[in-house]
């Protein structure tokens, strides 16, 4: 019987995303992260990028902390067209530390 290697182990996905991240640090390249106005910008014809980068401000963004879960709880209601579509509705956590 053959010795099973890590080489002969499929990587999952989020395995081989963390390898090559892992990889691109090593090799010096700098990773951007947008936020999601920065991604509406980017592409404004995006329905769902829009959408986001609408919430995402209308919350606070990256001046507050845990900024989707302050979206997913958002208390606005029939007050904002988007707040039926808004995004992060199934994000986990809990937003205590927050208020």
């Amino acid at each position: 019987m053959e010795n099973i290697t890590e080489e002969h182990v499929p990587l999952t996905a989020i395995q081989a995303a963390q390898k090559k991240l892992a990889e691109m640090r090593e090799a010096g390249i700098k990773i951007e992260r947008l936020s999601p106005v920065e991604k509406a910008r980017a592409n404004p014809s995006n329905k769902a990028a829009c959408i986001m980068a609408n919430c995402w401000e209308c919350v606070g963004g990256n001046a507050t902390e845990k900024p989707k879960l302050l979206v997913r709880d958002c208390d606005v209601g029939s007050k904002c067209l988007m707040y039926s579509v808004r995004p992060w509705q199934k994000v986990k956590g809990t937003i205590k530390e927050v208020v």
